[in-house]
């Protein structure tokens, strides 16, 4: 089989990955300019002009940089903690303590020589992928191939067996965190929710929760009273999420909310500092919107 590549082809498949990019859903998170680590895709349209050929060398392309980034978390880690799934097809891995759900790496940060924070992602197999099944997220600190510090099997608000993205970068002097993302829609309501853990000796606390999205507009549009609950106030509220870097082991927490919520405008800043006893952001109570 021919598997050259022509420069019109490479063009094309150029074109497509920005087009998978844009499509709505798709996700591909980077640790550098050229190392993915994780990919949720979706069709586009089936009168798409790109051929099937050029979807084909871009999925390729696409599980090529999936596969450099699982290369860069100890083998020796992973075959101690997870086992290798024996479905070629599906591939992945599997945690003992969470059956029916297959684990892919989702963040691969590196934070100092020798030191990384890992995130597995787990989502439901096709037994586990119904509306009210969530995934898991387990949370590693290593120091080489060795576990420093661990949680197991976090969930937060994805459905259909979906767990969501992680992230880290610094929010103190010098503490990195890790940043969980899910959300779900469902009968007219959505939310998509940000979750804070960081290391605390052998432990992963969460130190805080929050919604970065709340929208109700589904079942509560102004001007949609026919298939809007009578009465109803609307919500589409965004809550921006910001670090305001200083000389202590916790930045404080700059949030910016804005948008509408229960119908009227809202366009606020809150300054939220981080609590030592408590080892918590206390985030405002009238952030933590909740359907």
């Amino acid at each position: 089989m021919n598997t050259a590549i022509t420069a019109n082809e490479e063009s094309t498949r150029q074109t497509l990955r920005a087009r998978i990019i844009q499509i709505r859903g798709d996700k591909i998170d980077t640790k550098d300019s050229n190392v993915g680590i994780s990919f949720y895709a979706y069709s586009a349209s089936k009168n798409d002009e790109i051929s099937n050929k050029m979807n084909k060398i871009v999925l390729f392309m696409v599980i090529s940089v999936m596969s450099s980034s699982a290369i860069a978390v100890p083998m020796s880690f992973l075959t101690k903690n997870y086992e290798a799934n024996s479905d070629k097809v599906t591939g992945g891995w599997l945690q003992a303590e969470a059956p029916g759900f297959i684990y892919g790496v989702c963040l691969d940060k590196p934070i100092s020589a020798q030191q990384s924070i890992v995130v597995m992602c787990g989502d439901g197999d096709e037994e586990n992928n119904s509306g009210a099944d969530t995934g898991y997220f387990d949370i590693w600190y290593l120091d080489g191939d060795k576990p420093v510090a661990h949680s197991l099997m976090i969930q937060m608000a994805g459905r259909h067996g979906n767990s969501g993205q992680a992230h880290a970068f610094l929010v103190g002097k010098n503490t990195w965190a890790v940043v969980l993302e899910s959300g779900y829609s469902i009968e007219g309501y959505s939310q998509e929710f940000n979750s804070y853990y960081v290391r605390s000796g052998k432990d992963i606390i969460n130190v805080a929760t929050l919604p970065s999205a709340s929208d109700n507009t589904g079942n509560c549009d102004p001007a949609d009273s026919e298939n809007s609950i009578p009465g109803c106030r609307a919500d589409d509220l965004k809550n921006k999420i910001q670090f305001i870097e200083s000389d202590s082991d916790f930045f404080p927490m700059k949030i910016t909310s804005k948008g509408e919520f229960q119908g009227k405008k809202v366009e606020k800043e809150f300054r939220v500092a981080f609590d030592s006893e408590k080892k918590v952001y206390s985030i405002p109570e009238e952030l933590q919107i909740r359907y």
